[in-house]
């Protein structure tokens, strides 16, 4: 009895130790993220972040692209008569200065909607 006493304590220690040790290994990957070390620690950490730089101008982006949209709905979509044809003629302009422009910022315009509208589907 004495040796299934010992044997039941050293595996609840051994799962208490492996336990320890998976959080032990997570938390050196999230630090190895942050503070990458070796050879190119200092180009990861520069590129790590930029990223956050990258993300930041994304929404900044998309803050625009959707105060934009709004601003669209409210002037030209919602008068009975539209106040101002603001996305159309924008596009028109973009695409009379060279061809691809207007397609190009009518396409990134629907591209945003899209995702957005999937995000929210998503959820």
């Amino acid at each position: 009895m004495r040796r299934q006493d010992k044997d039941r304590r050293w595996r609840t220690n051994f799962k208490r130790l492996e336990r320890e040790v998976l959080v032990l290994e997570e938390d050196e990957y999230q630090l190895e993220r942050v503070f990458p070390q070796g050879e190119e620690g200092d180009s990861r950490w520069v590129l790590f972040m930029l990223s956050f730089y990258f993300i930041g101008l994304l929404g900044v982006i998309g803050v625009c692209l959707s105060l934009a949209w709004l601003a669209h709905i409210g002037l030209y979509m919602l008068p009975p008569n539209p106040v101002s044809p603001m996305l159309n003629a924008a596009f028109v302009e973009l695409d009379a200065v060279f061809a691809l422009f207007g397609v190009a910022a009518f396409s990134l315009f629907c591209l945003y909607l899209m995702v957005g509208l999937d995000a929210v589907l998503a959820l």
